[in-house]
């Protein structure tokens, strides 16, 4: 998602805490744009996060995310040489430490396995420069 066009979900001050509360993605690097906005849709019984080798793609070599995002599918180009647009994983009860079913698609970032490193769950927050989680413990990264 181009910075330019993102659709403000917050008000002036408001913290990522808050922000990802009300289901939004939170970005701070970017001035002159809502750093509380709107994620792109996703469907809510899905999950983007996975062992890199579960990967289905999606896509083709050089889709962008928008594109991908349109085909409801699940973008993150952070790992080279492995699917950057693949399909999302049903999901039952809750998510990854208790959280709701479809947290994965409000950009929250989790550590997904040894030597994997950190991983942006893809289609809601594309483009993000850094992501903030709600829990100061949880590592977090941004995409490139």
């Amino acid at each position: 998602m181009n910075p330019d066009s993102r659709k403000n979900c917050g008000f002036p001050g408001i913290t990522s805490e808050q922000c990802f509360a009300a289901g939004c993605c939170f970005d701070t690097t970017v001035p002159g744009v809502p750093w509380c906005f709107t994620p792109l849709p996703m469907q809510d019984k899905e999950e983007c996060v996975m062992e890199v080798s579960a990967r289905v793609n999606c896509g083709y070599p050089g889709i962008s995310s928008e594109v991908c995002a349109s085909r409801n599918c699940c973008f993150s180009d952070t790992i080279p040489e492995v699917p950057w647009c693949f399909f999302p994983k049903p999901v039952q009860g809750t998510g990854a430490e208790g959280a709701p079913a479809g947290a994965w698609a409000r950009g929250l970032l989790r550590k997904v396995g040894a030597g994997e490193g950190v991983f942006l769950p893809w289609t809601s927050c594309l483009n993000a420069t850094e992501a903030l989680a709600p829990d100061p413990g949880v590592a977090i990264s941004g995409d490139k």
